[in-house]
């Protein structure tokens, strides 16, 4: 097949309907009891408010699955290194999904920007090069 995959979600009441198409192939699934709200996919709190050790949530949907998430967001470290002489203020969360445990550690700038994501301890995808990582002291 061409590996395509189109999928269109609705809500009905507190449902979520979902029909998924994949290389014509039709399933139809549902979330019952689907009360999800747009705030609850962003972080509920300015990460300048947050001190080391503070928790928060988000829920995330798989619609593929047709299943919610619920992560949950620490701070483990917030710090103030330079890069150029210049000071940058970066916040390290890790997140725990409920559903398969360590998803991975998050560092975001004082701008609440992603700067960068480690997953699984194999994996880290930065927004900065690799000299620049290098030259945070």
């Amino acid at each position: 097949g061409s590996g395509e995959v189109k999928i269109i979600a609705k809500t009905q009441g507190d449902t979520l309907q979902a029909n998924i198409n994949s290389d014509g192939q039709l399933r139809k699934a549902a979330i019952q009891n689907f009360k999800y709200h747009l705030t609850e996919t962003v972080f509920p709190i300015q990460l300048k408010d947050c001190k080391v050790g503070d928790v928060f949530k988000t829920r995330e949907v798989d619609i593929a699955e047709m299943e919610t998430d619920e992560i949950t967001y620490k701070v483990t470290k917030i710090a103030t290194p330079t890069m150029r002489g210049i000071p940058v203020k970066l916040y390290n969360l890790e997140a725990n999904s409920k559903k398969i445990g360590k998803v991975g550690n998050y560092q975001w700038d004082e701008d609440e920007k992603l700067i960068s994501v480690s997953i699984g301890g194999a994996f880290e995808f930065r927004l900065e090069s690799e000299s620049d990582a290098k030259n945070l002291v």
